[in-house]
């Protein structure tokens, strides 16, 4: 490797500048290009040292927390899910009496969905199966897991090795769900999509597989919000899609089409028919407000955000100052939350005037010394007492119980119904204390016990959904992510933010898995908004780019083929925003111009 002592950040800077200046066109436009892209070479392969050298120890210090890890499990008698299949393998691999055993209980083996499963879980399927007694069953075109290590390359090495093997594949290229409208719509996107060089799937048709009734109104829809910025144009196609939807379903313009769909076929569709698929949970919250405007009926069907949301996390904080008033980062954190609602000013005066070694809770008995405005002092002396008072009730009431008052006392109830005029908040604490009462009843005890179980539910991202606010009976609009949408289906289907989705180019450090390299995105010292990036840096980023824009078709193709009946797309364009997201711009190619399809357009 390089040798990083003989790397001089000023050299650095020169052939970086000199890239820069090499930007233009004119009679000199041809030879500015191969200057610009040999400096940028030249400064990319002199990053090199540095960043191999920083990316070594990175490795050195991840496999001496591996270390330290896989002995902590050990001595606990501990497995994870990784440990689960990584050990099954090495039996398998190690152990051919018991390989042989396996693949002799099985006359076949049938792995499902299998574009989802990773490399390893594919070298599993090998080891218990016999040979030639393999049946998958797949779509390369649904693969849409990266983030679990799917890999999509990984289905089609299987469909060469079966049909190297002697083996049948038979292409599965009829549809019972979707009208012929909306597949050949989805044909003209995929077609052009799945033509681009470096695609990974190879372009198929799918067609209608049954004959469906006439239909008047088009099956295909294309709204556009639009605004200053982003923000706006967001919000204006949460708006025009809940309009949309309203004029829909109230005039029942819509019905059912698919005879194979008993329960909407020839019926006028309900909310109930109804889904929005979002390529991200960071865009529920504008079509939850338009909807609430609106006046419509809605539940959101996923979500993982619960433990995370900001009067969950203000609950646990309170819990956990009525557990040990000396917890001083949770006290803190409390007396910044609504709970108290003192400025930073205020935290900041406090923190000076109770010194190094005092509580905090000591510093609040005497607030009125550190100087604050009468707003913070007030709220500091009424933090004082009501953690005082829960206090004083611990032992003598259920944790459930303790955590009611304290969110009447604290304000935290009728302050989630003012945020963001968003009741959820307020179902959100509700179904908390279902959640505590429920702890509760299986052993954990105490406030600090409650505590620390949501604390690790937070940390560890467990997946629960925040509290709906329809009942799942309910005639309502199912709001949804795109990969929780995978193998449902629904007659009106809305696929929206459109133009926000892009995925993101440049990673701060990149694992290369064939050769072990880790390399870290280093930044400049001197230059605070510039990263020092090496030439394997910026051709694994542009790879990885690569790859996260190929599964971004795929996450598309899958919204738009849950419609049974009725598409409707939709996207926000912003004035201020340099360009058009990838999905926007994909599905609006078909549609200009097309015969039977419509755009409106919402400022």
């Amino acid at each position: 490797g390089a040798d990083v002592s003989r790397f001089e950040l000023p050299v650095y800077h020169a052939l970086v500048d000199l890239a820069d200046a090499a930007r233009g066109g004119g009679e000199l436009g041809p030879e500015l290009a191969e200057l610009r892209a040999a400096a940028e070479a030249a400064a990319g392969c002199y990053a090199e040292g540095p960043s191999r050298e920083l990316g070594r120890a990175l490795l050195d210090l991840v496999w001496r927390f591996h270390r330290a890890f896989r002995e902590r499990k050990e001595r606990q008698s501990l497995l994870d899910f990784n440990d689960l299949e990584a050990r099954t393998r090495t039996l398998l691999q190690r152990r051919v009496d018991v390989r042989e055993a396996l693949q002799r209980r099985f006359q076949a083996v049938l792995v499902d969905e299998f574009q989802d499963t990773s490399r390893l879980q594919q070298e599993l399927v090998d080891l218990v199966r016999a040979p030639g007694r393999l049946f998958v069953v797949g779509d390369v075109k649904q693969s849409i897991y990266g983030f679990r290590a799917a890999e999509v390359r990984g289905m089609l090495s299987e469909q060469a090795r079966i049909r190297e093997a002697g083996g049948t594949c038979v292409e599965l290229d009829r549809s019972f769900r979707t009208r012929p409208e909306v597949l050949a719509f989805v044909d003209d996107v995929f077609s052009v999509a799945w033509s681009e060089p470096g695609s990974e799937v190879p372009h198929q048709r799918l067609l209608a597989g049954l004959e469906f009734p006439a239909k008047d109104a088009p099956s295909v829809e294309l709204i556009t919000g639009r605004g200053e910025s982003l923000e706006r144009a967001r919000e204006q196609e949460a708006r025009a899609v809940a309009g949309r939807l309203a004029t829909l379903i109230e005039e029942r313009r819509l019905q059912g089409t698919n005879p194979l769909r008993p329960e909407s076929f020839e019926r006028p569709l309900r909310y109930g028919d109804c889904a929005v698929l979002l390529p991200a949970t960071t865009a529920f919250r504008f079509y939850e407000r338009a909807f609430r405007e609106r006046g419509i009926p809605y539940t959101v069907a996923s979500g993982r955000g619960f433990y995370a949301t900001r009067e969950v996390v203000d609950a646990g904080l309170l819990l956990r100052v009525i557990a040990n008033a000396h917890d001083d980062l949770a006290l803190v954190a409390l007396l910044r939350s609504p709970a108290a609602g003192i400025s930073d000013d205020g935290l900041a005066r406090l923190a000076k005037h109770r010194g190094k070694h005092t509580p905090w809770l000591e510093a609040l008995a005497s607030a009125e010394l550190a100087e604050l405005s009468p707003l913070d002092l007030a709220r500091a002396r009424g933090a004082r007492e009501l953690i005082l008072a829960l206090r004083a009730l611990r032992g003598r009431e259920s944790v459930r119980a303790l955590l009611e008052e304290g969110l009447r006392l604290s304000g935290l109830w009728d302050g989630s119904l003012l945020r963001h005029e968003d009741p959820r908040g307020f179902a959100n604490l509700h179904k908390l204390l279902g959640i505590v009462e429920a702890l509760e009843r299986e052993g954990v005890s105490g406030p600090a016990e409650v505590a620390e179980v949501l604390e690790e539910l937070r940390l560890s991202g467990a997946r629960e959904a925040e509290a709906n606010l329809s009942t799942d009976d309910e005639d309502a609009v199912r709001l949804l992510t795109v990969h929780a949408s995978k193998g449902l289906e629904w007659p009106l289907v809305v696929v929206g933010d459109l133009g926000r989705y892009a995925p993101s180019t440049r990673e701060a450090i990149l694992y290369e898995p064939d050769t072990g390299w880790v390399l870290p995105n280093l930044r400049d010292p001197e230059r605070p908004h510039k990263a020092i990036t090496s030439w394997t840096h910026m051709a694994l980023s542009e790879e990885g780019a690569a790859r996260r824009r190929e599964e971004s078709k795929r996450l598309l193709y899958v919204a738009l083929t849950r419609a049974q009946d009725h598409l409707i797309l939709a996207g926000a364009e912003g004035a201020s925003s340099r360009r058009t997201g990838d999905w926007l711009r994909w599905v609006r190619a078909p549609l200009a111009g097309a015969e039977g399809d419509s755009e409106r357009s919402f400022d």
